[in-house]
């Protein structure tokens, strides 16, 4: 996964880490490199690609943890409600608080290791910073967040994912949206119980505005629930294809 995800790329180059230390042993320097320039092509590719064509790239395509997994595994999940509901405005609000949170010490742990090398200070924390990221992904990203996964929704850690968060504005850049234009909502109510993250997006196919949620992944199951086909996944440059396409 890509930062500020996860910061072992980090860890791997720089020599003092324990990280880099356990795995000279394993996969030699010529290996080490190999996999920070892997890591750092990846992370170039999903950047680019999500400028161009949004969150749908990693968000549900790509990621193994919440995308790729939830659709493939939707119809096992969850194991203890299969009835579908939405987020209250305060579940909403609660969790928009803890995304701000995760993505600042994520944040907080990514600049620690893109500084350390350069700050002798740090070094000296390096072992208990070390351990608290270690318990930091375990506790509240992984064996939490999986919980939820099989228990509750597939895609409530979306809400919280810092990749995610970071992604959002690099897709914001690249214009994604959900056009909500493309024939008349009849309003049934169908986009917004489709939509996991539960973004309203009824109300704004009913006046014809775009929907601009930082919380949408691109997942598309808005559009495929909408009988009347109103609604479709927009960035900038696959509207510029799309006017290729149509001029032709």
């Amino acid at each position: 996964m890509p930062l500020p995800w996860t910061t072992l790329p980090l860890q791997a180059g720089y020599e003092g880490s324990a990280f880099y230390q356990s795995h000279l042993q394993t996969l030699g320097l010529g290996g080490i490199r190999f996999a920070l320039r892997f890591f750092w092509i990846y992370s170039a590719f999903i950047a680019i690609g999500t400028v161009l064509l949004g969150r749908r790239l990693q968000c549900s395509s790509l990621c193994l943890f919440n995308g790729f997994a939830a659709e493939i595994f939707d119809p096992a999940i969850p194991l203890f409600s299969k009835k579908k509901r939405r987020e209250s405005e305060k579940s909403l609000q609660l969790l928009t608080h803890l995304r701000i949170i995760y993505l600042v010490l994520a944040l907080a742990f990514t600049f620690f290791w893109i500084f350390i090398p350069y700050f002798d200070e740090l070094q000296h924390h390096m072992g208990a910073v070390r351990m608290l990221e270690l318990f930091w992904y375990l506790g509240a990203n992984l064996i939490l967040a999986m919980a939820f996964w099989v228990a509750v929704n597939g895609r409530f850690y979306c809400h919280l994912c810092p990749l995610g968060t970071t992604l959002s504005a690099l897709a914001k850049l690249g214009g994604m949206r959900i056009q909500t234009d493309v024939g008349s909502c009849i309003g049934c109510g169908a986009c917004d119980r489709a939509c996991p993250l539960s973004i309203s997006i009824q109300e704004k196919a009913l006046s014809g505005l775009p929907v601009l949620s930082s919380r949408c992944v691109g997942c598309g199951h808005c559009i495929d629930a909408c009988p009347k086909q109103t609604l479709r996944y927009e960035t900038t440059f696959l509207s510029y294809l799309r006017a290729l396409k149509n001029d032709k």
